[in-house]
């Protein structure tokens, strides 16, 4: 699962979500630069951790 989407289209996705979790919204304060990162990083770990 996943190994055919392409390398861009991940890194796209990749800086929508960061782009996302960084803005203000109308329902949330947007999170810094380093917290959106972090954010990322567990979403990613915890999508590994499913995998194996």
């Amino acid at each position: 699962m996943g190994e055919s989407i392409p390398v861009g289209a991940k890194i796209i996705a990749i800086a929508d979500v960061y782009d996302a979790l960084t803005t203000d919204r109308p329902y949330r304060k947007a999170l810094s630069p380093l917290e959106g990162k972090n954010e990322i990083v567990r979403g990613l770990e915890q999508t590994l951790t499913l995998k194996l």
